[in-house]
């Protein structure tokens, strides 16, 4: 995952564009995501939410015991433009 960003845009307008796997994806197509809180993301946005029973936390303790070695190279992940 990938994303070009322009921190001169105005807020709400600074993702130029965001890849997954390396391929661009359109706008304007439906895509399945998923995010820790509703804090950081209006309802405005997306459709057929749902909150799950598991928290954050249990999740990452559950991930973590099931890889312990992690990978977090972000480099290249985030390109200002």
């Amino acid at each position: 995952m990938a994303s070009l960003s322009s921190a001169s845009s105005p807020s709400g307008s600074r993702i130029q564009q965001f890849f997954v796997n390396g391929e661009g994806i359109e706008a304007d197509r439906p895509c399945t995501v998923a995010f820790i809180t509703s804090q950081g993301v209006p309802k405005k946005y997306g459709s057929n939410r749902r909150e799950l029973p598991t928290s954050a936390i249990d999740a990452l303790r559950r991930y973590f015991s099931n890889h312990p070695k992690v990978n977090a190279d972000l480099r290249g992940a985030v390109v200002a433009v």
